[in-house]
């Protein structure tokens, strides 16, 4: 899907979460918080670290959307039932 999207010219915003729980491997330092090379963000890409499963909490992706005009989203993730799904419900 990514493949494609960049192909067809479609901006990409990636999305990292840095968890603060001393177990999580999605944690800064640990391998799970890494992009993996399939997902790596190319470097014209931004990048949003968030802390919570919405990413719109704490950080400027809607201000990003509304500079950019952009208001389609398509929504990809790690885990629907926390990520995917409580960004999508945030989105306006």
């Amino acid at each position: 899907m990514l493949k494609t999207w960049r192909t067809i010219q479609r901006p990409v915003i990636h999305v990292q979460h840095m968890s603060s729980e001393s177990a999580s491997p999605l944690r800064p330092g640990q391998p799970g918080n890494e992009f993996k090379p399939l997902a790596q963000p190319q470097p014209d890409e931004p990048i949003i670290q968030k802390h919570v499963n919405s990413v719109f909490i704490g950080t400027n992706l809607e201000e990003q959307l509304k500079h950019n005009g952009w208001d389609i989203l398509v929504i990809v993730g790690l885990t629907t039932n926390h990520y995917v799904s409580t960004t999508t419900r945030m989105a306006r």
